[in-house]
């Protein structure tokens, strides 16, 4: 609440609350569950999506979340730095009487690793940093122009962290191997639809499944940019505040050791149906392909879940020293309702990319498309509802949108299983997120 509070548009609260979850799921790498039989942690892939001067910039204020966390590290690395040099000169004074070890060059900290690092340079400061990194970048041009010489790196490595999967690259010119071991890395990014195809060029392409998508579509307008002119209230120190409580809040919750998270048996089964459910959807209005990016967006809604649980837990950390035994974390109901229901949006919005990717290479991106298929309506009538609404409200906008009736009326039920709704007495809901 904290994070998306005084959002400007709905475009801009879901840009900055999906992007925080995303900055986020870095700094919680001592956190992992299991989920098909692997174990998987937090990390998440994000593109927000929009033409130039539409709001995707609304991305680097959750930068600020993390900076205090990359700002520390860069700090110890520092220290760290002139500690070697220092041991380094008395090394070479004294190193033909003393027999002295020679130093070992200290690893370069950081959180956020810059996104134009070649891929070995990526992989390295990985390295140097126990395979943990957040690639952020608000330009797209930025990580386009390293791509163009190092785009089948980059993307091989991309892939394998994903599932954190050892990354290893070799260069014979420089006689260089680079290897990381369970890469846990979050990737937030922001570029125009062009910039979109330089990084995935296709459909076919395993990089796309393994992103959330958000696109934020043209609305012509002039919005009012002087709604404050205090600094203290601009969002920029707003951020600020907040990235130095998570900052503290974080410090404590590492302290205290590694978590294990788990979902209940109820929303298990729940989870089940609903992927079995909008598989089926994506299956038979877009084309079977859409299987392998409805299996992987429920990887994405479980760590969704477990940033959410995670961020939860920061409030309720028992003060006391380290311990080896695992904390448990078990998700609540509500924040499963809220990852579900952020899945079903960046599912619509990878349909949306999937079917651009799969068209004419050629084509550029339409972000002024209109919507299509039953997933789209059923959204399109979901955003119509008011917070709190009636039956006959519902009814109502049935009726506007032209559905039929007797099928809206299994959509609410569906919204109700997917978390959208919840039914605050009979014939009145209220919407969830």
């Amino acid at each position: 609440n904290e994070v998306v509070n005084n959002s400007i548009s709905v475009d801009d609260r879901d840009t900055i609350l999906i992007g925080a979850i995303v900055c986020l799921s870095v700094c919680f790498h001592n956190v992992c569950g299991v989920y098909d039989e692997r174990i998987v942690y937090p990390n998440l892939y994000l593109f927000v999506v929009a033409d130039a001067g539409m709001g995707k910039g609304a991305l680097t204020l959750c930068r600020e979340l993390v900076a205090p966390i990359n700002r520390n590290l860069h700090e110890l690395s520092k220290r760290m730095e002139q500690e070697y040099k220092e041991a380094m000169s008395a090394y070479i004074k004294g190193k033909k009487t003393d027999g002295m070890t020679m130093p070992t060059e200290p690893p370069m900290r950081m959180l956020i690793i810059p996104a134009n690092s070649s891929a070995s340079s990526f992989l390295k400061i990985l390295g140097d940093n126990d395979g943990i990194g957040l690639l952020f970048e608000s330009e797209g041009d930025t990580l386009s122009q390293t791509l163009k010489s190092d785009y089948g790196n980059y993307s091989d490595v991309l892939r394998k962290a994903f599932h954190h999967e050892l990354v290893s690259l070799s260069r014979r010119k420089d006689r260089e191997y680079c290897e990381v071991s369970n890469p846990r890395v979050s990737v937030a990014l922001a570029g125009t639809p062009e910039q979109v195809r330089r990084l995935i060029p296709d459909a076919e392409n395993g990089l796309m499944s393994r992103f959330c998508f958000y696109i934020i579509r043209f609305k012509r307008g002039i919005r009012n940019v002087f709604a404050t002119s205090d600094i203290s209230q601009s969002k920029n120190a707003m951020f600020k505040l907040l990235g130095d409580k998570f900052c503290h809040l974080h410090e404590e919750f590492v302290r205290q050791g590694n978590y294990s998270f788990s979902l209940p048996s109820d929303l298990q089964e729940q989870f089940i149906e609903y992927l079995s459910r909008v598989n089926e959807e994506c299956c038979d209005e877009v084309n079977n392909k859409m299987q392998g990016v409805v299996r992987r967006m429920g990887l994405i809604a479980y760590r969704i879940m477990m940033v959410l649980t995670a961020v939860r837990h920061l409030d309720n950390v028992i003060h006391k020293s380290s311990s080896d035994e695992t904390i448990q974390l078990v998700c609540h109901e509500f924040d499963y309702s809220i990852a579900m229901s952020i899945c079903d949006t960046l599912l619509y919005h990878a349909v949306f990319i999937y079917q651009n990717l799969s068209g004419n290479q050629s084509k550029r991106f339409n972000t002024d498309s209109q919507e299509t298929g039953v997933y789209a309506r059923r959204n399109t009538l979901y955003n119509m509802l008011p917070d709190i609404f009636t039956k006959k409200d519902y009814d109502a906008a049935v009726l506007t949108l032209g559905e039929n009736g007797s099928t809206a009326n299994k959509w609410i039920e569906a919204f109700i299983k997917d978390g959208k709704l919840c039914r605050i007495e009979q014939g009145k809901y209220r919407k969830i997120f």
